[in-house]
């Protein structure tokens, strides 16, 4: 928008009073190169101070005023480049229709190869430019562009080098840039973007993104890789974030009797196609992202991808989601996704109606759908929407929420019901156990637990809100709605028993009370650490560890609610 504004407003400026003095039409356009030259120097160095600016101004994505911040910072990085560039089109249209008899042709001329020069710029800047020389040189290659075009004007063109002022004005445009670009130096863009904490395991800039790999040593959970996308961590391997990737594909996987065909959409640090690997039943599994490039950061993330890209029976699809659903012919046991958080820009594609209407084609008989439902990004009607959108497609629905109110929700055309004891087998599956015993789910039991509520019930909590769509994509327009935090005991208030979903009676109800009360002690310790009551989030872990003692995640999350006590005592704060 800022760009399409710049745009209209050089047009406008070029119209009240450059373009009304016929006898400097040239010397304008060649002074507006230069001007396009020097604003772009300039915006260089915006641009890499951008996070800098953000953060200054105290922005948030999820706070509306953060859209004017945003629209004050783009300004500074594209307003003024972008205005001398809407000059110069209007200008080039009077310079081209001196002959008033080919004024048609000239101006049909002149619209071709702004148009052709449009979409060339584009391919080149995006697939050529950017993944072989990278933003900063290809910035620095389009302001030598401009200087050059000058250049050539001056050359050809007798009647500039004989009007007042203009010599001084490109040497002083030269010299102004060229301070800028001493000042700015080489590597400036890579400076900026890569000041994050941790070792830069990898810095790449594409034609899809730029990506980063980081290896942080944090003094609170020890070593974890993080992947940044643009700017935007879009995954890490943190053992929080650990446990509900895996179960994304173990959920679905152990609740279908034969899931020989699976498919995951959005790959990250791998961990969930990872996870989906592990199961001997599973003969072909697809990984599919938007990005070839995740496929080759994934051994950044081992052992917790648990190796997925050296697989032969796992393959790598580059595509989008979407796309690789509508082109396949291909019939899946199970399909899971964990996409970007919905609020992004475009991700509601992969969380709408006609989504799940594409995947429901895909699905093979007896299918299973698993979608991320990231709760805590707060806007919590909007996230019962996402709930009620899955619903309105797949008759049968039930929600699961592992940890940090991370929701797995699973969709099919038949009711869930779990035989118990297929179950327990499945979980035995030495790799399995293994990778589900390092997220903290080491019986039935302790999967059974995380179960919140399903079909009728999972409707009512749900309630009358609408379906997202691709014509009403209502999530990207969250800030039309309260951002209330969801609170997991809500969704409580409507759940369903486990004993509702099962084929019999359980074995041993005393230990499906003990995980069902760790969970929910789990639940209520998350809840004080959003809310930073340590002390309580402790006694909540201490009550869930009594339950399930030497649970690994517990441990876990109860050694960094610990860790975060003891440097708030010494005056350390919070490190996070």
């Amino acid at each position: 928008a800022t760009y399409l504004l710049g745009l209209v407003l050089g047009a406008l400026v070029c119209a009240r009073w450059i373009s009304r003095d016929k006898s400097a039409l040239l010397a304008s356009f060649a002074r507006v190169q230069l001007g396009i030259g020097v604003a772009a120097a300039i915006s260089l160095g915006f641009a890499g101070q951008v996070a800098t600016l953000l953060h200054a101004l105290d922005y948030s994505a999820l706070d509306a005023s953060g859209l004017a911040k945003l629209g004050l910072v783009v300004a500074l990085v594209v307003l003024a480049p972008t205005t001398l560039i809407g000059m110069s089109f209007p200008l080039a249209s009077e310079l081209a229709v001196h002959r008033l008899s080919a004024l048609g042709s000239r101006v049909g001329l002149l619209y071709s190869l702004n148009t052709y020069g449009g979409v060339l710029g584009s391919l080149c800047a995006g697939l050529v430019l950017l993944p072989l020389i990278g933003v900063q040189a290809a910035f620095v290659l389009f302001v030598l562009g401009n200087f050059a075009l000058f250049g050539a004007l001056w050359l050809t063109q007798p009647e500039l080098r004989g009007f007042p002022g203009l010599k001084r004005e490109a040497a002083l445009s030269a010299g102004m840039v060229a301070v800028v670009l001493v000042l700015l130096g080489p590597g400036y863009i890579r400076r900026q973007l890569t000041l994050y904490p941790g070792e830069k395991l990898v810095y790449e800039e594409t034609e899809d993104a730029t990506f980063m790999v980081l290896q942080h040593d944090d003094p609170l959970v020890g070593p974890f890789q993080q992947l940044v996308v643009n700017g935007t961590s879009y995954a890490n391997n943190r053992p929080e974030g650990r446990r509900y990737m895996a179960l994304l594909a173990h959920l679905p996987m152990l609740l279908h009797p034969e899931p020989t065909e699976t498919v995951v959409i959005c790959v990250g640090t791998g961990t969930t196609i990872g996870a989906a690997s592990l199961h001997d039943r599973a003969r072909q599994v697809w990984s599919v992202d938007v990005t070839r490039h995740v496929f080759g950061y994934a051994k950044h993330f081992v052992p917790l991808n648990n190796h997925f890209f050296e697989k032969p029976h796992v393959h790598q699809v580059a595509s989008d989601g979407r796309h690789f659903l509508q082109v396949t012919d291909r019939r899946f046991d199970v399909l899971t996704f964990e996409p970007p958080p919905p609020i992004e820009s475009g991700v509601v594609n992969l969380y709408s109606r006609e989504f799940y209407e594409l995947a429901d084609a895909r699905l093979a008989e007896g299918g299973i759908v698993a979608q991320w439902i990231p709760f805590q990004q707060g806007f919590e009607e909007i996230h019962r929407m996402l709930v009620r959108t899955m619903d309105d497609v797949f008759p049968h629905t039930s929600l699961w929420i592992p940890n940090r109110d991370e929701g797995i929700l699973i969709g099919s055309h038949q009711p869930l019901r779990i035989d118990y004891a297929a179950l327990a087998e499945r979980m035995r599956e030495p790799d399995v156990a293994r990778d589900l015993h390092e997220v903290g789910i080491d019986s039935p039991e302790d999967l059974l637990a995380t179960f919140v509520g399903a079909d009728d019930d999972l409707r009512a909590y749900v309630g009358d809100v609408p379906v997202v769509t691709d014509d009403h994509p209502f999530v990207e327009h969250f800030f039309r709605y309260p951002n209330d935090r969801f609170d997991v005991r809500d969704a409580l208030a409507h759940g369903t028993p486990i004993e509702a979903v099962l084929t019999g009676p359980l074995p041993d109800p005393d230990a499906m009370a003990h995980a069902r009360r760790a969970q929910e002690k789990l639940w209520d310790a998350e809840r004080n650490i959003r809310g930073q009551q340590w002390q309580a989030a402790d006694a909540d872990l201490t009550a869930a560890l009594a339950e399930r003692p030497g649970n690994t995640y517990l441990t876990f999350i109860q050694g960094v609610t610990r860790r975060v006590m003891e440097r708030r005592q010494s005056g350390a704060g919070d490190p996070r």
